[in-house]
């Protein structure tokens, strides 16, 4: 293992680091700086190849990660308390951060994958962003697809939400609608837009799926201005969840959790 000592007299290397907090900086390096024990354990624990430039940690903090990080031989930096702090973006760092290659996976890669597909539409908030990954992680899906508009699911907070799922699924973001779907088109994976006023119930629609059929493409947008005309209109059906309480919407995760594990379940 290559170790070194990372101090605040490395300032043009916390610099170059804390660069990749911005979407532009990571877009410039292609490499993303992730913070916390969680993500770095899940990272270090996935089977996905996923190419690991530098694990920074403060010295004896997390003696379970350190342990993970020597028997996958991966490079560490030893930082100070000062140094986690620099590149943090919460108010109480957690000593723990890696810089990794830039996740990048194609739609059609994505589309062409086991499981259902999650495609967000407007999806604004990095907290929803991240949920979202997380449900999607937990269900099995082939990856989630954001489309052009919605916030970068690498924002560190989207990461952090995730909390790490975003890097053990494909992900592909700033995508076209039309990219999409023809990707949908062409490995014949049926889109469920989940609306406020759908053709039917989620709970019906989901029933009638059998053991057998593809999983779905599912379609979720933002709370505040729900999808976008040209992505609801191209659907194959429009759900929505029932609201005996009276409650005008859920939130968007919430309500893709509970239609993906409604399909997932009748698929079973």
């Amino acid at each position: 293992m290559a170790e070194r000592e990372l101090s605040s007299r490395s300032s043009d290397h916390v610099r170059y680091l804390r660069s990749l907090h911005s979407r532009s900086g990571r877009s410039e390096h292609a490499r993303l700086l992730i913070e916390g024990p969680a993500a770095l354990t899940l990272l270090l624990a996935d089977p996905r190849p996923v190419e690991v430039f530098d694990v920074l940690l403060e010295h004896g903090r997390h003696p379970a990660l350190e342990r993970l990080v020597h028997e996958h031989n991966d490079n560490v930096s030893w930082i100070t308390e000062e140094v986690s702090r620099a590149l943090s973006e919460t108010e109480s760092p957690q000593g723990a951060f890696a810089e990794i290659a830039l996740p990048h996976f194609d739609v059609a890669e994505i589309m062409a994958g086991p499981g259902p597909v999650i495609i967000c539409d407007g999806i604004g908030d990095p907290g929803n962003a991240g949920t979202i990954m997380r449900t999607s992680h937990g269900v099995g899906a082939a990856g989630v697809i954001f489309l052009a508009g919605c916030v970068d699911p690498f924002n560190g907070k989207a990461v952090r939400s995730s909390a790490g799922s975003a890097l053990c699924l494909p992900i592909a973001s700033g995508c076209s609608w039309l990219e999409v779907l023809e990707a949908a088109q062409s490995s014949g994976r049926p889109l469920w837009a989940l609306t406020a006023h759908g053709e039917t119930d989620v709970i019906t629609a989901a029933a009638s799926r059998v053991p057998g059929d593809m999983a779905l493409g599912w379609i979720v947008g933002s709370e505040a201005h729900g999808l976008s005309p040209e992505v609801e209109a191209a659907a194959d059906l429009r759900v929505s969840i029932p609201m005996p309480g009276g409650a005008e919407s859920l939130n968007a995760a919430m309500a893709l959790g509970i239609s993906v594990y409604l399909e997932l379940a009748a698929r079973r």
